[in-house]
């Protein structure tokens, strides 16, 4: 089964402004390296547009349960390749994701 999962802070850095939101999202997991280019539409699925909140760079977002697993939980690989992106980015070493099942 597939969770909703709300992803909080991703686009500071990450969307310009009139762009795809969705897309956005789905690069800036690429670009962290969780999930690879040819995996990621069967990971990150739906933004819903509904509850998500733009202005204040909330975004409700429908992935797999493997995406969701590393997100969560990520394993000490993983959260050295979020921590080098945030870093990429001039986000510091704190990254400014944040992940919570709904």
């Amino acid at each position: 089964s597939l969770l909703s999962l709300q992803m909080v802070n991703v686009c500071g850095k990450l969307l310009a402004p009139k762009i795809d939101w969705l897309q956005g999202i789905k690069k800036f997991i690429i670009d962290m390296g969780i999930v690879g280019s040819s995996d990621i539409d069967q990971h990150v699925l739906s933004l819903d547009l509904a509850s998500s909140r733009p202005k204040n760079d909330m975004y409700i977002v429908e992935v797999s349960d493997q995406l969701k697993k590393s997100l969560l939980t990520p394993n000490v690989e993983k959260r050295k390749k979020i921590n080098d992106y945030m870093v990429s980015i001039g986000k510091n070493t704190s990254p400014e994701l944040m992940v919570y099942v709904l």
